[in-house]
């Protein structure tokens, strides 16, 4: 298997986590400690997956390993990369105010780029980016004009792990089904990230967030009204509302589900 970045070779295995270990201890401070948390991923798709049938993913989404990247990227740019932005990273996943330079956004939006084009390789059944598209931002180190991120923060625990990708989808004049965008969520602590890739027009704005990416000139304070889980599920699924829910059935407290196996197929609810 090649690099996503650079073509180099990729080693066998487990992968390398999506998110630096580094950051682990820093995101449990904001998950429960008696509730156990599963991961779910609806077997049907299309406009209105079905909520009836949902498998079991055992793990924390924070904890998700992706093996597409080779070990000179890894442990050199990417390394780099995450080192930059953590103290800053860190800062909001406790939910405090920052004001960052210029620069400073820049290299956090480069940072949730490369974890959102990483994300969207881990699944080459609804992958996104061309390879292109992956080698233009691994020369550049900049999100291409095409991509949109926002911030904001969010208090509960049901949005401190969790991962809500959809893809954006249409149909051809021969009735074929055609991705050309995705929308991701991610939750970390009280960090909540929309991270949008659309070649066709600007998504609106969530509400109650800061635009990281494209930049404006002056500093970008990241200070907004806190949403609660309601609100993030709804943005989470503005280009799908009749999906499952990105809160409630996407990753969600479910201590009654300690007995069963991963593939198990239950009743999802609200």
């Amino acid at each position: 298997m090649e690099c996503i970045w650079c073509g180099g070779r990729v080693k066998k295995g487990r992968g390398e986590h999506l998110w630096s270990q580094k950051l682990h201890s820093e995101i449990v401070q904001h998950l429960p400690d008696e509730a156990d948390i599963r991961s779910y991923q609806a077997l049907e798709r299309g406009p209105r997956p079905s909520l009836e049938k949902l498998k079991v993913r055992q793990g924390h989404p924070y904890k998700i390993a992706i093996n597409r990247v080779c070990p000179n990227c890894n442990n050199g740019w990417m390394n780099q990369l995450d080192e930059r932005v953590r103290p800053t990273v860190i800062e909001l996943i406790h939910g405090r105010r920052v004001t960052l330079p210029n620069d400073e956004a820049r290299a956090l939006a480069s940072w949730i780029t490369m974890k959102m084009m990483v994300r969207d390789q881990y699944d080459p059944d609804t992958a996104i980016l061309s390879t292109a598209e992956l080698r233009d931002f691994y020369i550049t180190r900049e999100p291409p004009s095409n991509i949109w991120i926002w911030a904001g923060f969010c208090e509960s625990p049901l949005t401190a792990n969790m991962c809500h990708r959809v893809p954006a989808t249409a149909r051809s004049q021969s009735g074929e089904s055609i991705k050309f965008g995705a929308a991701t969520t991610w939750g970390l602590g009280r960090l909540i990230i929309f991270a949008d890739f659309f070649p066709v027009a600007m998504p609106p704005p969530p509400e109650k967030t800061v635009k990281l990416w494209p930049l404006v000139e002056q500093d970008v304070v990241l200070n907004v009204p806190i949403m609660d889980p309601v609100e993030v599920d709804r943005l989470a699924r503005r280009y799908n509302p009749g999906g499952p829910s990105a809160v409630l059935h996407e990753f969600t407290f479910a201590p009654d589900l300690k007995s069963r196996r991963p593939g198990t197929t239950v009743k999802g609810s609200r």
